[in-house]
């Protein structure tokens, strides 16, 4: 019986691959399992699958658990830390198992390829396709994949937007381990960090709380941030009189933090996509940016990156305070929207090119 092998180390490619295996039941002939890392895990719940975790001392031992239990077909997302979905390309090219990964971000996409390349990769639309080919892939190894999770999202999307408060507002910060990511070298200096991008956001509330709005700022970590860590830089920040802050609840789903807000507010993390897919305002927050914009959806013009700290503060601040500012902004997220969560077949259409029992299903 053929074995499809889903992969992923990160939540964003983990959802990817979770958020398909959702929509497309298997055939009976072609049973499926999950390998993943600690912050991945979580993702395949529901899902039925057989999961196996690895830590980051295990790399080593994938080959002896791959040619203890072997799969026929590989079906990955992608990173750029530390190997491991790139380790098991290798391993399934050396045993003749066609591998395909999905890429879940725009950013960082040259390095999730250094190391070793799958036979295929799905790309979230046309404009990565061309950064795929200029990167030394092959048009005939490049599926047009589209983003399944932002689909799911916007399947999910509540039916009512925010309410226009006045008075009141409460602004989610999506916040991401860039200072660590800098550190230690996996990505190059932006010219802030997340506390950085923080403190502008929490200055913006004081003024919006100032100016008569009650501000409810909430904080959502990343994974791979540590909260004890942001909490210390956080009692660096001033109190401001009407503005609430708190570190918000890392055990419940983004997404339901993000449908409890009035505007979302971060840098270029993949839950600001999200967010806008969901219908909640989003603006990127990248104060003193020293290269490219890595946000796609401020480069195609789906929303706005503020760079200039004056600049960004005063927008921040209308933007809680000024509901019809928030609605405009919301019809400028309907293009990515649409765009990004439309059906693709490339992925079913791939696995029936590789698979006998998907394609006699």
């Amino acid at each position: 019986m053929e074995r499809l092998r889903f992969a992923a180390r990160d939540p964003g490619g983990a959802n990817v691959l979770a958020a398909w295996a959702r929509t497309h039941p298997l055939p009976h002939a072609l049973t499926a399992d999950a390998w993943t890392m600690e912050r991945a895990t979580p993702r395949f719940e529901g899902l039925g699958l057989p999961v196996r975790q690895f830590d980051s001392s295990g790399l080593d031992a994938l080959r002896a658990a791959w040619a203890a239990d072997p799969a026929t077909i590989l079906v990955t997302g992608t990173s750029h830390y530390e190997p491991f979905e790139s380790v098991l390309w290798e391993i399934a090219r050396e045993a003749g198992v066609p591998s395909l990964a999905l890429l879940d971000t725009w950013g960082n996409v040259a390095a999730r390829f250094t190391r070793s390349r799958p036979d295929a990769v799905g790309a979230l639309d046309a404009s990565q396709v061309a950064e795929l080919l200029d990167g030394g892939f092959e048009l005939k190894q490049i599926l047009l994949a589209g983003h399944p999770w932002l689909r799911e999202m916007k399947a999910k999307r509540p039916a009512a937007a925010p309410a226009g408060r006045t008075n009141e507002v409460r602004v989610l910060f999506v916040s991401e381990a860039i200072a660590s990511d800098v550190a230690s070298g996996f990505n190059r200096p932006f010219g802030f960090d997340e506390f950085d991008a923080f403190a502008l956001v929490h200055a913006a509330a004081g003024d919006a709380a100032r100016g008569g709005c009650a501000v409810d700022l909430q904080i959502r970590l990343h994974p791979y941030e540590d909260p004890a860590a942001f909490a210390v830089r956080l009692r660096e920040v001033s109190h401001e009189p009407g503005v609430r802050v708190a570190i918000a609840d890392s055990s419940q789903p983004p997404h339901v933090q993000v449908e409890q807000a009035d505007l979302v507010c971060g840098m270029t993390s993949i839950l600001l996509i999200e967010a806008m897919v969901l219908g909640r305002p989003v603006i990127s927050v990248q104060p003193g940016l020293l290269r490219e914009n890595t946000f796609e959806p401020a480069v195609r013009g789906w929303t706005d990156t503020l760079v200039d700290p004056g600049a960004a503060r005063a927008r921040c601040a209308e933007l809680m305070t000024d509901p019809n500012a928030r609605r405009e902004l919301l019809l400028r997220h309907q293009g990515m929207a649409d765009g990004l969560c439309g059906d693709s077949t490339a992925v079913e259409d791939w696995l029936r090119a590789n698979s006998r029992a998907w394609s006699a299903a």
